[in-house]
């Protein structure tokens, strides 16, 4: 019995063309799927970039009123106090916090102050404008506002002024009062500890 060689070999070529052919084929489809992705992905952190700068936008516009109302108070000592004991976070209500670093999350960022660390959820307006009364504005200058407002006041307006200055953020052990907060967290690099002691 004599086989046509040639007609064997015909359809085992035939389907080695369409194996490499589908196996091109998937390849391509994997590398389409992986770019679709990528740009998904690129464009929802696009998305949430712009929507945290239009929340960061409402943040800086409640502390320029927060600015213009101690402004308006003649910049006295007494309202420069009241500026730095404003909250850029007040601002938000959803969601509920100032995502400074763009990561989604709810946390701790260290970029806005230069190393020193904010709390997304209480975030005050010295760290988000740094003029206001013509003055610098930043937790230092905080500091020694607060601190001659503090003069002449009795133990318990002193109690409760340090409790409006310190917020007690939803972020772990980070950013809550006393002992607990991170050493390099503004309130403590600013010193403002002593309020609380005072207080």
């Amino acid at each position: 019995m004599f086989f046509n060689k040639k007609g064997t070999e015909k359809p085992i070529e035939i389907f080695v063309a369409l194996f490499v052919i589908l196996a091109v084929a998937l390849l391509l489809l994997q590398l389409f799927q992986g770019q679709l992705s990528e740009q998904q992905s690129r464009l929802d952190e696009e998305a949430r970039a712009r929507e945290q700068e239009q929340i960061r936008d409402s943040a800086r516009q409640h502390c320029n009123a927060a600015c213009q109302e101690a402004s308006s108070r003649g910049c006295t000592t007494s309202a420069m106090a009241s500026f730095c004991l404003a909250y850029a976070s007040d601002a938000v209500s959803e969601p509920r916090f100032l995502d400074l670093n763009l990561d989604g999350e709810l946390n701790v960022d260290q970029s806005l102050l230069g190393g020193v660390k904010v709390c997304e959820d209480a975030v005050p307006c010295h760290a988000m404008i740094d003029r206001c009364c013509g003055q610098s504005i930043d937790h230092t200058s905080c500091r020694r506002f607060l601190e001659r407002h503090w003069e002449g006041h009795e133990p318990e307006q002193r109690a409760q002024l340090a409790e409006d200055l310190v917020r007690t953020g939803e972020v772990d052990h980070q950013c809550v009062k006393g002992d607990g907060m991170h050493d390099l967290h503004w309130f403590n690099v600013g010193g403002f500890d002593v309020f609380l002691e005072d207080g």
